[in-house]
């Protein structure tokens, strides 16, 4: 009620409108969350965040076709926007149709060649199909993106440890904690890697 009424008050940034938003989602309360977010498209009416969240509520109401329109409506606004890309080759992946979730991580790659979100995805999908050198190419990209990044350096890790390539693992497992001085998470990639 409090959000409501704060809402009515004329939020102009669309903040409160967002919580209560998230709110009705949270709990479950999908057709209000969808009435907040028609009053909210009207304060941020090109936010691909908004398609998103719309999704949500749709896919909470086991409205899979009003998600998938929804999320390609955020890739339409912002064809960047990772988060819609993830989703909608999510239901790719369910509904079986494996080229058309990988199409949609190569779409963002088009126009945005560092994306790693894209590339790490792209590395998911041939390690679902057992593509091994399709898998290490793309992490060894993102990589080459980042120097820095910990997160294919750790797939790369995994994959030669379960291959008895050692050395190569704990290689990598050097690298990212040498890039990464400050991090407990490149600290434990090694640690781990040495054990």
């Amino acid at each position: 009620a409090d959000l409501e009424q704060a809402v009515r008050l004329n939020d102009k940034t669309g903040q409160t409108d967002l919580r209560l938003v998230l709110l009705h989602l949270k709990r479950k309360e999908f057709d209000q969350a969808l009435t907040a977010i028609a009053n909210l498209e009207k304060k941020l009416p090109d936010n691909p965040l908004l398609f998103n969240l719309r999704a949500d509520a749709l896919l909470g109401k086991q409205d899979r076709a009003g998600a998938r329109k929804a999320l390609e409506q955020a890739l339409t606004l912002q064809p960047t926007f990772i988060s819609a890309a993830t989703r909608l080759a999510r239901l790719d992946l369910q509904d079986k149709n494996l080229a058309s979730a990988r199409q949609r991580f190569a779409s963002i790659l088009e126009r945005d060649k560092d994306n790693m979100p894209a590339m790490l995805a792209l590395a998911e999908l041939a390690d679902m199909e057992k593509r091994e050198a399709e898998y290490v190419e793309w992490l060894e990209k993102a990589i080459a993106t980042d120097a820095k990044a910990i997160e294919p350096r750790a797939g790369l890790v995994r994959f030669y440890l379960a291959k008895k390539e050692n050395q190569k693992a704990l290689s990598l497992a050097i690298e990212a904690s040498q890039a990464n001085p400050d991090s407990l998470t490149a600290q434990k990639l090694l640690a781990d890697t040495r054990l």
